[in-house]
């Protein structure tokens, strides 16, 4: 999948788009709400906005982060594989077997020098046993050696000597045969068990080269998914700074405004401090005025109480005069009361005489009385008693007249 990276024109052309839409979204009602705002509320907003932008910022960073972190990633990927152990198993089995195959070469190549040697020797070795044959007049069982042509013959020639310096080769060339002939057979094997397992690498790393294009095309989906978000982010981030940019406008239109206004503010208070002083002045003298008001009128009340004081003073002037002819009327009259007074206590003492007197018959009035009352209760359990016996008199009479 190819990827078209966003040129510096487009984002220009989208911003400058974004910016006219943000223009043409603005309402003039919300500007005049701005305007209407106080420092504080737009202070507030100024500082929210100013977060929103920073998050979205980071936001944006994280994203281009990760976007070259996955481009990275592609290209490695790309160059070379990450994790792609079995590659190289395979390359190291390939680079081996390629060895292998130099030095079977090498072996084959030595194989048929050794197999010439071997022809030249056999036809020389036919060669020099005939020889023998006929010179010495016996037959040579098995192989020639030294030892045999020394015993044979006291003096030896020189055609015998190569005789016996050859036949050694022989041995060691046949040993070398069936040596080779093992190391082939071993080689052969293990070129079958490398064949096997280059098969099983290559299966696994088809196997693997389709997983990594599954995950390949998931990392371009997800690429592509991140990308469209960083654009949406980048339209919303641009949308955004447009508004800060009014924001930030108006913000400095009504920090001017409020410069003025503080001004304005400053002087109305000089002034309105000048008039406070005036008018405290003014109240001060309204006040003593008013004060010295009171005081003429406590004066005058004070003069009305005075005046009605003296007309109420001569008033009791004239009553106690009155009063005072009248108490020598008065002392007469308490002397004659005290002289009646002290005939009503004189008469007092003789009615005190007479009835403590009185109380005392009446005291002995009250023993005799009390004498007389016992005399009457001890004569009236005497009548009772009397008319007692009386009523069993009578009832005794009454039942002998009835039994007669």
């Amino acid at each position: 999948m190819q990827h078209h990276p966003v040129t510096n024109e487009q984002t220009a052309s989208s911003s400058c788009a974004d910016t006219c839409r943000c223009c043409s979204l603005i309402d003039p009602r919300e500007r005049h709400v701005v305007c209407k705002l106080e420092r504080y509320e737009l202070e507030d907003r100024y500082l929210r906005l100013l977060e929103e932008v920073r998050s979205l910022k980071k936001l944006s960073n994280g994203q281009e982060d990760k976007i070259k972190r996955l481009a990275t990633k592609l290209a490695r990927f790309g160059s070379n594989p990450r994790n792609c152990l079995d590659l190289a198993i395979a390359a190291d089995e390939q680079e081996r077997l390629s060895m292998l195959e130099a030095e079977n070469a090498q072996l084959k190549d030595k194989i048929s020098l050794l197999r010439s040697q071997l022809v030249n020797h056999k036809i020389f070795g036919r060669s020099s046993s005939r020889g023998r044959r006929i010179v010495n007049g016996s037959a040579a069982s098995g192989p020639i050696t030294c030892r045999s042509a020394e015993s044979g013959r006291p003096k030896a020639s020189p055609t015998t000597a190569r005789q016996c310096r050859n036949a050694r080769p022989a041995t060691d060339l046949q040993h070398d045969v069936q040596n080779y002939s093992l190391k082939m057979q071993e080689i052969e094997t293990e070129k079958k068990d490398m064949m096997s397992r280059i098969a099983e690498l290559e299966l696994e790393l088809a196997s693997y080269a389709s997983g990594e294009r599954r995950t390949k095309v998931a990392e371009n989906v997800e690429y592509i998914r991140l990308w469209r978000q960083l654009k949406q982010q980048n339209e919303k981030l641009v949308a955004a700074q447009t508004a800060n940019e009014m924001l930030n406008a108006q913000i400095f239109q009504l920090k001017s405004l409020l410069e003025e206004s503080n001004k304005r503010k400053k002087q109305a208070s000089a002034e309105l401090a000048a008039e406070r002083r005036q008018v405290a002045q003014l109240e001060a003298s309204v006040s003593k005025y008013r004060e010295s008001e009171v005081q003429a009128r406590e004066r005058d009340e004070r003069i009305k109480d005075l005046s009605s004081e003296l007309a109420i003073l001569k008033q009791h002037n004239s009553e106690l005069l009155e009063l005072s002819s009248q108490f020598g009327r008065v002392e007469q009259e308490n002397a004659e009361s005290r002289r009646r007074l002290g005939e009503q206590a004189s008469e007092q003492r003789q009615l005190r005489d007479s009835l403590a007197k009185e109380k005392a018959s009446v005291a002995a009035l009250q023993a005799a009385n009390e004498q007389l009352l016992a005399k009457l209760h001890e004569l009236q359990k005497s009548i009772d008693v009397m008319t007692i016996q009386l009523m069993v008199r009578c009832r005794a009479e009454g039942k002998a007249a009835r039994q007669g």
